[in-house]
């Protein structure tokens, strides 16, 4: 019959395939049916991730520059004061050996 005559090099063809695709699928259907409820749980917790970075997102692009203001004003007045400390420093160990060798004549 034709039809017979048309699907058998078909069939001749695909059974090789078969027989090399049967024990990879036979490997991996349990994988996969491990692996279902897991992905099933981690959607809504991935959707919920989502959506607090969708809202997180704005903030942080408004915070931004308001953290590097301040960080920058820091680095100002920790460069201002570093020199006052420096010259400071020896001012207060000459107060500090004044004070104790008054407390210790007192």
């Amino acid at each position: 019959t034709p039809l017979l005559q048309r699907t058998t090099p078909l069939l001749q063809r695909t059974t090789p395939l078969l027989q090399r695709t049967t024990p990879l699928l036979q490997r991996v259907t349990p994988l996969l049916q491990r692996a279902t409820p897991l992905l099933q749980r981690a959607t809504p917790l991935l959707q919920r991730a989502t959506l607090l970075l969708q809202r997180a997102t704005p903030l942080l692009q408004r915070t931004t520059p308001l953290i590097q203001k301040e960080i920058t004003t820091m680095a100002t007045i920790l460069q201002r004061a570093i020199p006052l400390l420096q010259r400071a420093t020896p001012l207060l160990q000459r107060e500090i050996t004044m004070m104790a060798t008054i407390l210790q004549r007192a």
